[in-house]
């Protein structure tokens, strides 16, 4: 118990928390490790974070260098588009925003080509790596690359 309590003094660098309040975890912030809530640290881990609006934020906080630091506003998002969402690349519609952000992590526009027998991405049940690099082989042709195959098939 001694070595995490600190007294009930802790309080959160961004939004003035107490430990109770944070459920006793701390961490890491601009400040140092140990200098934000839960809540805070999650927001200071995602980029372009800032601290929360809130009336118990601080106003200027010690930074790491010595000098101060003062938290900005977040900033306002654009409202979500509300309807079918169309992807840019390959246009694909999704019902939702969510799932139209899954589809995009994954989408090349078609554009993709099996290096060794030319099959597209919709032909093929997966992408392998190959002497090319990663995702370079459609699954057949990966296959055959780890069987020890040098070339396209014939």
């Amino acid at each position: 118990h001694r070595r995490f309590c600190d007294g009930g003094t802790w309080r959160c660098d961004w939004c003035g928390c107490d430990s109770k309040a944070a459920g006793g975890r701390k961490n890491p912030g601009p400040n140092g490790s140990g200098t934000l809530c839960s809540p805070c640290g999650g927001r200071f881990r995602r980029p372009k974070s800032d601290a929360p609006a809130s009336p118990r934020a601080p106003k200027v906080t010690k930074a790491a260098d010595g000098g101060s630091w003062t938290p900005k506003a977040p900033k306002s998002r654009p409202p979500a588009a509300v309807g079918p969402q169309t992807c840019d690349a390959c246009g694909a519609t999704f019902e939702t925003g969510g799932a139209l952000a899954g589809h995009r992590r994954f989408c090349d526009g078609g554009t993709w080509r099996c290096a060794w027998c030319a099959c597209k991405k919709s032909e093929t049940h997966g992408r392998a790596p190959g002497p090319d690099g990663p995702a370079t082989l459609c699954s057949t042709c990966g296959s055959r690359f780890r069987s020890g195959a040098t070339g396209p098939p014939t």
